[in-house]
C-alpha cells in the first residue's frame, strides 16, 4: 500500500488517481502505520493553498485519524488541520462539509497530546460561538466532552455555557452537552450543574436533567442522595425559590431512590452511611413540612 501511494502520487490521470485514492482509503482501513509519513506529507504540501482535490484531502484526513497513535497527534499536524478547516469553513458544498467533518474526527484523536488540549478547547469553543455550520456543533460538544474527560481546564465551563445559553442551540445539542457532562465530569461537578438547572422552563431539558440527577443518586447510593438533597436545599435558601424544594421531592420520590432510602435496605453496620441516610430522610421531612404536605410529614 505504501509503495502504491509513493508510486502514483501526483499523477493527474484518472486511473492512477483512482488507484491512489483507493490505496489511501485502504491505508486507513487496515491501519497501515507506515503510511503515516506519506499522509502527513500530502497534507503539508496542500496547506498553503485554498484549493486542490477536496475528496482526496478528505480521505487523507480520514486516513490520518485512523493512523494516529499514542501519545496523540503532533501539534504541527493539529494546527495544520485547523488551518485547512478554516480555509473551507465558509464553503457550503457537500464536499466541503465532508472535509470539515473529517477534520473534526481527526482532531478528536488529538486529545492524547497534553500540549494540544488548550488548542482544541479554543477550536471547539469557536465552532460553538461563531454560529457557522450547525452540523459541526454536536461533534464540537463531543470533543469538549473528551477534553473534560482529560481534565482540561475550561472544557467543563464550555459545556455548561451550552446549557446556560440553550436558547441558542438545537435540542439535540443541549442533550449532547448534558450527556457529556454526565459521562465525563466528576459526579460531584455534574450534580452541582444539573441541580442548579433543574427548574429550567423547557420541559424536555428539565426531564433530562432530573433523570441524570436521579441516575447519579441511584448509581452512587446514599452518599449521593445526601449530597443532592443538601445541594437542593442550599439552592432553595440562597435563591429564595420554593421550586428547588419541589425538585428535591421529585428527585427523592423516584421509585429506585425511595427504595434506596427504605430503612429496611440500609446497612446499619456502616455508621457513616447511616448518618448520611438519616440526614437525607430528615431533610426530606423538613422540606415536606415547608411545602405544607402534612400527610407526608405524618
Amino acid at each position: 500500500i505504501v509503495g502504491t501511494l509513493e508510486e502514483v502520487a501526483g499523477v493527474a490521470e484518472d486511473k492512477p488517481r483512482a488507484i491512489y485514492f483507493e490505496a489511501m482509503r485502504a491505508a486507513g482501513v487496515l491501519r497501515v502505520e507506515a503510511a503515516l509519513p506519506h499522509v502527513e506529507s500530502l497534507l503539508r504540501l496542500t496547506a498553503p493553498e485554498n484549493e486542490g482535490d477536496l475528496p482526496l484531502l478528505t480521505q487523507s484526513v480520514s486516513t490520518l485519524s485512523r493512523l494516529v497513535v499514542e501519545p496523540g497527534m503532533s501539534m504541527e499536524m493539529a494546527e495544520l488541520l485547523i488551518r485547512l478547516f478554516g480555509q473551507h469553513v465558509e464553503v457550503e458544498q457537500e464536499t466541503a462539509r465532508n472535509f470539515r467533518r473529517a477534520c473534526m474526527t481527526a482532531l478528536s484523536e488529538a486529545t492524547g497530546n497534553v500540549n494540544l488540549r488548550s488548542v482544541l478547547l479554543k477550536f471547539y469553543h469557536g465552532i460553538l460561538v461563531d454560529g457557522g455550520d450547525a452540523t459541526l456543533r454536536v461533534p464540537a460538544i463531543l470533543g469538549l466532552g473528551k477534553l473534560v474527560q482529560a481534565k482540561q481546564e475550561g472544557a467543563l465551563e464550555s459545556l455548561v455555557d451550552v446549557l446556560d445559553e440553550r436558547y441558542r442551540y438545537a435540542p439535540e445539542e443541549v442533550r449532547a452537552a448534558v450527556d457529556c457532562i454526565a459521562s465525563f465530569a466528576t459526579k460531584e461537578a455534574a450534580l452541582a450543574e444539573f441541580t442548579r438547572l433543574l427548574p429550567v422552563e423547557e420541559r424536555e431539558v428539565q426531564e433530562q436533567l432530573r433523570s441524570k440527577v436521579q441516575g447519579l443518586v441511584e448509581s452512587d447510593g446514599i452518599p449521593m442522595a445526601a449530597l443532592a438533597s443538601e445541594r437542593l436545599v442550599s439552592l432553595a435558601l440562597e435563591s429564595g425559590r420554593r421550586v428547588f424544594f419541589e425538585k428535591l421531592i421529585e428527585v427523592l420520590s423516584a421509585p429506585p431512590v425511595e427504595m434506596l432510602l427504605d430503612p429496611k435496605k440500609v446497612a446499619f453496620d456502616d455508621v457513616d452511611k447511616v448518618v448520611l441516610w438519616w440526614s437525607t430522610v430528615i431533610r426530606r421531612l423538613r422540606v415536606y413540612d415547608l411545602l405544607g404536605d402534612d400527610e407526608k410529614v405524618g
